[in-house]
């Protein structure tokens, strides 16, 4: 399966499982027409009966009102490791990890290391990181949906 297969498939497991991720607040991401946006102001009241959201990405700029969102898919907010964090401890009778090194090495519990099996710390955000952390990840997700 392909890395980006993968992510989106933990994502979907970690959005589910951690529901702030899905507040419509500032950073909400949504889809329409294949492009994603993300929410940067909401409440904008465009008249007393309507009120407007901002979305925008690196090229776009859109005004939605509630009844344009009904055609949008809802992504929710990006997953940060952090979050990731959250969702491994949440889990932990699922994986093996006990403690990560700062240089982003996963030691799991049986204390033998997979030096190719790291987090990249460069990076906070999940889509950033090594295809082997994301195939580890999945794998837990997939437990979760047995």
């Amino acid at each position: 399966m392909a890395k980006q297969e993968m992510l989106a498939s933990v994502e979907a497991q970690i959005r589910k499982d951690i529901p702030r991720l899905m507040e419509f607040k500032e950073g909400f991401i949504i889809e329409n027409n294949n492009t994603q946006v993300k929410l940067l102001s909401s409440n904008y009241e465009f008249d007393e009966e309507c009120i407007v959201h901002l979305f925008v990405n690196t090229e776009i700029f859109w005004y939605l009102t509630d009844e344009d969102l009904k055609e949008c898919k809802f992504i929710g907010h990006d997953i940060m490791l952090n979050d990731v964090f959250q969702w491994l401890f949440l889990n932990d009778n699922l994986h093996d990890i006990r403690h990560i090194f700062i240089d982003g090495t996963l030691i799991p519990k049986s204390g033998i290391i997979d030096y190719g099996l790291h987090i990249n710390f460069d990076s906070p955000y999940l889509k950033n990181q090594p295809t082997i952390f994301i195939d580890f990840l999945y794998n837990i997700s997939n437990k979760l949906k047995a």
